[in-house]
């Protein structure tokens, strides 16, 4: 029961860590109140307690999250009673489906199937879709397939905020001829902390907001023609013609940059997803709009909240509010002194609990002093053991996006584990285990970009460094890093 509460309503943190010491002990109360009830639950949680072991120096273990349907509703239950008997409202976050069949038959069934619905009728009002015969269309063109998924959307707390569907075609029955390019920018995260940094220094206020349908503004060019499935699907005689694009598509996608060109924004970078556009008011005060796209989120600075309402309003898409949380990465701006503040804390405590490090003792460097992992402690290749080099990697790969974005403190440790992805030693998984116990002390570090004033004011400067022949082929290491306004813009190298 406690594990089932925890992975279904705790976001990964313990009961503990969620309430208070008196609720953990109502729930255990309860839970030998109704030992007859829960009899089978509190079996499945013994035998999965007695399966948790410490980790050592040999392995890094990850748990799974499995919460059986049974777990969940008897979880569920068990919290509402809860807290119906300590006067606080019990909210829960619904688990996404995994598929369109997996909608029908759950609780939350009406949810999704709203978000479904408004998913289909936005794809028509934005003209994506137009019902063709098929009697028209060509032999040489097929007809795809197009599914759904969903997903939760949570605020930084964990708190639900809507539940979503998104249509996509099955791009894998695409035959080449109905597509040219296939890529799609996104943009940077160096341009992402640009731009918070820039904020600082130029006072201006920090906004986000969520491109609806940021693919459904780019005209299809190709002949492609798709249906939709279950209650939506078609007559057999008729097909779906896609007038623009739909996610899945192998086509590539401006998103937005060709509207935003078209209303006078200036394209910053070579991706196409930063834009910037200033206007002179009649009091010859200058109207800033800076921003940039990831596929369908986008961060936005300005110094005009009037101009940024029009710009909402022109583009048709939904105003977010202050920017707070992005990419999994929370946000904390404060405008009367100066400063922004990115950190990755919940993200952290997704990763060290996965990985069984929630508890461990911290230390204060992600590395030791001189550290330098060698290929002559690689076993040979016929002696690994895939589990162990699986759960490796996902330690280092959890650990690498946290250095990519707001962790630059842990870039060169984590560099130096993901040397040795494929062949590894009790020394590796040493080191990695470090950084993780490195993280487990710092959770909340993160970027804090500070106004500045004089002559460096919006001036980056860059700082460099190497190891002088210290890895054991005898090549040096060099790492660089560029700072701006008090953080770091452009991760170690």
């Amino acid at each position: 029961m406690r594990t089932g509460i925890e992975r279904e309503y705790c976001k990964g943190k313990a009961l503990e860590q969620m309430f208070d010491t008196t609720y953990v002990q109502l729930t255990s109360a309860l839970a030998q109140a109704t030992h007859g009830l829960t009899r089978t639950m509190m079996t499945g949680f013994q035998r999965v307690k007695n399966e948790i072991r410490t980790c050592n120096q040999e392995r890094i273990e990850r748990s799974e999250a499995q919460t059986t349907d049974e777990c969940a509703a008897v979880a569920s239950a068990m919290a509402s009673m809860l807290c119906e008997a300590e006067g606080v409202e019990f909210v829960v976050t619904p688990v996404a489906p995994r598929h369109y069949n997996a909608v029908f038959g759950r609780t939350d069934e009406e949810l999704w199937v709203e978000a479904m619905d408004k998913e289909v009728m936005k794809c028509f009002d934005m003209g994506t879709w137009e019902i063709f015969d098929m009697a028209k269309i060509s032999p040489e063109c097929s007809v795809m397939g197009t599914c759904f998924s969903f997903k939760v959307k949570c605020d930084s707390e964990g708190k639900l905020l809507e539940c979503r569907a998104r249509a996509n075609a099955n791009g894998t029955q695409q035959k080449p001829g109905s597509y040219g390019e296939t890529f799609a920018a996104t943009s940077k995260f160096s341009v992402i902390r640009t731009i918070c940094a820039i904020a600082v220094q130029e006072n201006l206020a920090l906004y986000q907001f969520d491109v609806k349908g940021s693919f459904l503004l780019t005209p299809c060019k190709e002949p492609v023609y798709t249906n939709l499935p279950g209650r939506y699907k078609l007559p057999p005689e008729k097909a779906l013609k896609c007038k623009k694009l739909l996610y899945g598509l192998k086509q590539s996608h401006e998103m937005i940059s060709g509207w935003l060109l078209e209303h006078g924004f200036e394209n910053l970078d070579t991706d196409g997803v930063t834009f910037k556009k200033e206007t002179t008011k009649l009091d010859r005060t200058i109207s800033k709009i800076l921003l940039t796209i990831h596929v369908d989120d986008a961060i936005v600075a300005t110094n005009d909240d009037e101009n940024y309402q029009k710009f909402m309003d022109e583009l048709g898409t939904s105003f977010d509010g202050k920017l707070t949380w992005f990419l999994g990465c929370k946000e904390e701006q404060d405008l009367v002194k100066g400063t922004v503040h990115m950190s990755q804390e919940k993200y952290c405590n997704e990763v060290l609990k996965r990985f069984k490090m929630s508890d461990a003792n911290a230390v204060h460097t992600p590395c030791e002093a001189n550290q330098h992992l060698q290929a002559s402690d690689s076993p040979s290749m016929e002696h690994r053991d895939p589990n162990v080099v699986r759960d490796y990697q996902q330690a280092v790969e959890s650990c690498m996006f946290l250095t990519v974005f707001t962790r630059g403190d842990c870039a060169f440790a984590v560099n130096q584990c993901a040397r040795f992805m494929a062949n590894l030693r009790p020394t590796h998984i040493a080191a990695i285990r470090r950084v993780l116990r490195y993280l487990a002390g710092t959770r909340s570090l993160g970027l804090t970009f500070t106004r500045t004033s004089g002559a460096h004011a919006n001036q980056p400067y860059a700082t460099a460094d190497a190891d002088h022949s210290g890895a054991d082929d005898r090549h040096s290491v060099s790492g660089w890093a560029v700072l701006l306004n008090g953080a770091m813009v452009n991760p170690p190298k």
